[in-house]
């Protein structure tokens, strides 16, 4: 019988040092100027955090229990800015709410791969009235020098990342046949065999990146909304009908 009790103590033992050593933290220090009566979210992968600016110069440290390691988004106000944040991490954020989100700087483990997610947003910059040419060769140009930049990166983010330029670069490819009739006021434009072809090759039934990637996210939606209207005359009209039936592959695979 002692022994029987000694066995089940062990076993409640291994299993709550097991929890205790599962639990990774990361911690987070930033310094917030000329900013009263905002509030900072860091938001992400189920996870939400929040604390409110207390005075012009805020200063606050803390400790976040993340579920995954990827990318997140800190917003202040009207404005946000991207973040890769790894379990254990330590990172430092300086901001000058008055400039936000130009004016931040990245220190801490972090820095250069957050500061080259900050570049890339702020020269996020696509003009979909371009002509079909031009406009491939410029997204190409865009997505190969972003690679470029990712080279020194670590090789985990790097892999990540490259994914997600991928992704980017598809949800642009799909938003451009959209957005470009309408910028241009020509409701007879159409995009060319060639170029649907690329639309229509990528793997948009991937559950796991569907699941773990934002952008992923985007590109899947809005992909299917653009092939529920081009089915529209199928369904009577009837967009959210023609939506359904087109995601249905994805959803039976999800």
């Amino acid at each position: 019988m002692k022994t029987k009790l000694k066995i089940i103590a062990l076993i409640f033992f291994s299993i709550f040092h097991g929890c205790k050593k599962d639990k990774e933290f990361t911690t987070v220090e930033i310094n917030v100027d000329n900013a009263e009566n905002e509030i900072i979210f860091i938001s992400g992968n189920d996870f939400l955090y929040e604390k409110k600016i207390l005075s012009n110069s805020f200063r606050l440290k803390d400790t976040l229990s993340l579920n995954q390691n990827g990318y997140y988004v800190l917003s202040l106000g009207q404005s946000s800015i991207p973040l890769y944040i790894q379990k254990k991490d330590h990172i430092e954020i300086q901001i000058d709410a008055k400039g936000f989100p130009n004016a931040v700087e990245y220190t801490g483990e972090t820095k250069k791969i957050n500061t080259y997610l900050l570049e890339k947003q702020l020269s996020k910059n696509v003009d979909f009235k371009l002509s079909e040419k031009d406009f491939l060769q410029k997204m190409n140009s865009r997505k190969n020098s972003q690679l470029s930049k990712t080279a020194d990166l670590s090789r985990d983010f790097r892999e990540v990342e490259n994914n997600e330029l991928e992704y980017e670069y598809q949800n642009n490819l799909i938003l451009y046949s959209k957005i470009h009739p309408h910028l241009t006021k020509d409701p007879n434009f159409a995009v060319s065999e060639n170029y649907l072809a690329e639309v229509k090759d990528f793997k948009y039934q991937d559950t796991t990146n569907f699941q773990n990637s934002i952008t992923y996210q985007s590109t899947v939606k809005s992909y299917y909304e653009w092939l529920a209207q081009e089915k529209l005359s199928n369904y009577n009209g009837q967009f959210k009908l023609a939506f359904l039936k087109c995601k249905l592959p994805l959803i039976r695979t999800a």
